[in-house]
């Protein structure tokens, strides 16, 4: 995995809210967070483990995201078993379901691009 690593930055903004969190009291927040590339060793790492709820530290990456031309398109909270897409058409969110993934809406509804987290990498 070590030749996806792209790099690591301190961060004090969750990614599924864009929220900035500087403080929680007298602590500050704040993580690491490390960048990927997908490719071949990332895709074999991570098939090692069969659920997206199961990645915690130490063993795997916590509140694992995906990003697509720097929007992010999956995003996951492992400890509270949370987990959204964002599909950018009904054609993708079809294709999705079609290979077993589950989607708590009834109904596919586009994000517009404005709302979804940037990430420049």
């Amino acid at each position: 995995m070590e030749k996806s690593f792209l790099k690591d930055r301190e961060g004090n903004e969750w990614v599924y809210t864009g929220r900035y969190y500087p403080w929680v009291g007298n602590k500050k927040m704040g993580s690491n967070i490390l960048f990927y590339k997908f490719d071949e060793d990332l895709v074999e790492f991570l098939l090692k483990n069969d659920n997206l709820y199961n990645w915690l530290n130490p063993d795997f990456p916590e509140d694992i995201a995906f990003f697509k031309d720097g929007y992010c398109w999956l995003y996951s909270v492992a400890h509270e078993d949370i987990c959204d897409i964002y599909c950018k058409d009904r054609k993708e969110y079809e294709e999705l379901k079609a290979i077993g993934i589950e989607f708590y809406e009834k109904d596919f509804e586009v994000t517009p691009k404005e709302k979804l987290y940037f990430e420049k990498y």
